[in-house]
């Protein structure tokens, strides 16, 4: 548990419970004073209680300030914080208490006394330089730092290293993995004392270019300070009167400290970025920054504790981008507008880019022009490919916001750029920029920008994001609509459609749907089947319920092959031999395929092709009910003098075969 802020840092010694008490204390004062508030006749009451509150208040904190040590001694050293007293011939009264001369940097004693008294089983205030800190390491040795300096137990130089009376000095800085740092210490036990040594074996030189393997023990130097020794055994160490042996006593010591964490950002296993955090103290763990747009990441569960100084974490990125990524295995596509007042859609005009109103395009097969899917990540950036064109989304020249013409987006440009980061602009919409340092001067982040008629680029501050919609960008999931004429006879509302892209009706679970057909031996009858998804350039028949006037259908890059024997075109047909094209049968009225008495049939239709056949007409099966036919209806759609319209509303005084158009209120496909 944190000891608050308020308390002197120097001083703030663990007391577990003290936050959660203070928090009732605030919760408590905060209530009752708002319930002072609104009636007055129990101020006096109120009062007593705040002030009896504050007393205990101020008598946690007073216990914040200072902690008991342990009354007992530890018999394992771990990592976390003691009181450390020393026994040996130099002490008296039962035993000294080590601490941190900062000074003088050297490790030091003080006996107990009257003027000193024990400090095991007490509480401390202003003692920090008597509380140190242990390191339990991997390898069984331990360090030990002084909280008061942060200083270490300990380190010599071995080189040319002779016995004498110089003093355990305690430094800052060491390479630990040397092998004369003896801030890396082994210890033993006789019973609860400890004898402290050296983690390696040292060269002692006991003349002229000689030298001896020794090891070396912490010992008493004289009443106050402490040395080193060597000794043959260790049997030989324990025995020695000089020797000093310690005793640690647990201490729940939680001074903030700074500590530092690195996250490393992970997408896909792969690390994407690694951030520092610092200055921390201990309390939950800091929230990650410096996260692209779009990425969260979970940080680390529990509390802060100085074993997670310099320490790294793994985080596992989670992408919440307005847009499915595609990669090989898979392609999602999209339409590309703008947000502007009037909504435009990016569309592939051959090899330009260009906007127009957004709306499905007039030819069914234009709207590969209109497709457009993303690779790419957050950290790295985006690519925008259009499907029509096979290009991605580029700025036709270095990336600026100057000269004559503007740079602009494009399909290709000498410098250009073709990598984009994203920005969240609403809920809804996104904006992209990427960094440039075209000249002098130069070096800024480069939005897109819609002017009417293309992309341009201006500069913008990521810290102070454009609010003008100019600046907003969206990619709506691809679907194209097409119209269901009813059939009377059938009860039912059909289509058919052959489509340069694969589609799926777009609500699975409605009652819509579409189908493949099975000729029978004698080619007289087609059996119906249900197909979920349809490969690009597949004839196929779609049905819906009476009420269903028309279909939406999802524009997706691929579909498993599909056992059809409906041919279908994307182009005109002109020669129409052997083909059998999709209307309704003169008398019956139901929906079958006919020989066609046509001299054409349009783009975008599915058909029927028998050679040296003498039939005139295919039956339909659809889940064992077949379409009573007997001849074609060359006329589908009933045509009158009344007035033409295309889909938005205007007039249409010369229609164009294959496209929609609306006439008494009814949606028809010109012939």
């Amino acid at each position: 548990m944190l000891v608050k802020s308020v308390l002197p840092q120097k001083n703030a010694l663990l007391i577990v419970s003290f936050h959660l008490k203070e928090q009732f204390c605030t919760r408590f004062l905060s209530q009752h004073i708002h319930m002072n508030d609104k009636k007055t006749k129990t101020t006096n009451i109120m009062t007593k209680k705040i002030t009896a509150l504050l007393t205990m208040l101020v008598c946690f904190v007073s216990l914040a300030w200072s902690q008991q040590v342990a009354s007992t001694p530890t018999t394992e050293l771990t990592t976390g914080f003691y009181v450390i007293k020393t026994m040996s011939n130099k002490t008296t009264n039962g035993g000294a208490y080590v601490y941190g001369d900062t000074s003088n940097k050297q490790v030091r004693s003080t006996n107990k006394s009257d003027a000193f008294p024990a400090l095991e089983g007490t509480t401390l205030t202003d003692k920090d330089s008597y509380i140190w800190e242990v390191t339990a390491n991997a390898d069984g040795s331990i360090q030990i730092k002084n909280k008061s300096c942060g200083y270490y137990f300990g380190a010599f130089d071995q080189n040319g290293w002779s016995l004498g009376s110089n003093s355990c000095t305690i430094k800052q800085s060491f390479n630990v993995n040397k092998a004369n740092n003896l801030s890396a210490l082994k210890y033993s036990k006789d019973n609860n004392w400890f004898i402290l040594k050296g983690r390696d074996i040292v060269k002692y030189q006991t003349g002229f270019n000689k030298y001896q393997n020794i090891t070396i023990y912490v010992c008493a130097n004289t009443d106050t300070k402490l040395s080193y020794w060597y000794y043959d055994t260790e049997e030989d160490a324990h025995a020695a009167e000089n020797t000093a042996k310690f005793q640690f006593y647990k201490v729940e010591y939680d001074v903030p400290m700074p500590v530092s964490v690195t996250y490393n950002y992970l997408l896909d296993g792969n690390v994407k970025k690694s951030v520092t955090i610092g200055g921390m103290t201990k309390g939950e763990f800091p929230e990650p920054t410096e996260l692209p747009a779009y990425v969260s990441v979970m940080k680390p569960e529990g509390i802060v504790t100085d074993k997670d100084n310099n320490q790294t974490f793994n985080l596992t990125c989670t992408i919440t981008t307005p847009f499915q990524v595609s990669d090989d295995s898979k392609k999602y596509y999209y339409y590309f507008q703008n947000s502007n007042n009037t909504q435009t859609r990016l569309f592939a005009n051959g090899g330009s880019l260009k906007f127009r109103e957004d709306a499905q395009a007039e030819n069914l097969n234009d709207v590969n022009g209109d497709l457009w899917y993303v690779t790419g990540n957050p950290f790295d950036g985006f690519k925008f490919h259009n499907v029509g064109a096979n290009k991605t989304a580029t700025s036709n020249q270095i990336l600026s916001d100057t000269g004559l013409p503007r740079c602009r987006l494009a399909f290709s440009g000498t410098g250009g750029n073709d990598i984009w980061k994203i920005y969240k602009f609403d809920d809804n919409s996104f904006g992209l920029y990427q960094y440039s340092n075209w000249g002098f001067g130069s070096a800024a982040d480069y939005a897109w920008n819609y002017n009417n008629e293309y992309v341009q680029f201006d500069k913008i501050d990521l810290n102070t994001l454009p609010t003008d919609k100019s600046y907003a960008f969206t990619l709506t999931p691809a679907t194209i609509t097409l119209p269901l004429n009813y059939s009377e006879a059938d009860d039912a509302r059909f289509a058919t459609t052959c489509l340069p892209y694969a589609i799926e009706v777009a609500n699975a679970k409605g009652t819509v749907e579409t189908f493949a057909g099975k000729l029978n031996s004698e080619k007289t009858e087609l059996t119906m089947v249900k197909v979920n998804a349809v490969p690009a350039n597949q004839g196929i028949i779609i049905k819906g319920a009476s009420s269903d006037e028309r279909v939406v259908l999802n524009v997706i890059d691929a579909a498993e092959a599909i056992d059809n024997d409906l041919q279908g075109t994307t182009e005109e047909l002109t020669d129409l031999t052997g083909v059998y094209s999709f209307g309704r049968a003169n008398g019956t009225g139901y929906v079958g395929f006919f020989r066609s008495t046509k001299s054409t049939l349009v783009a975008n239709r599915a058909f029927v092709k028998i050679d040296n056949s003498a039939s005139q007409s295919i039956a339909m099966n659809f889940n064992g009910t077949v379409s009573s036919i007997e001849s074609v209806n060359t006329n589908n759609a009933t045509m009158s003098n009344a007035p033409v319209y295309d889909l938005t509303g205007r007039r249409v005084m010369k229609m164009v075969k294959g496209n929609l158009y609306i006439q008494n209120g009814k949606k028809f496909i010109a012939q």
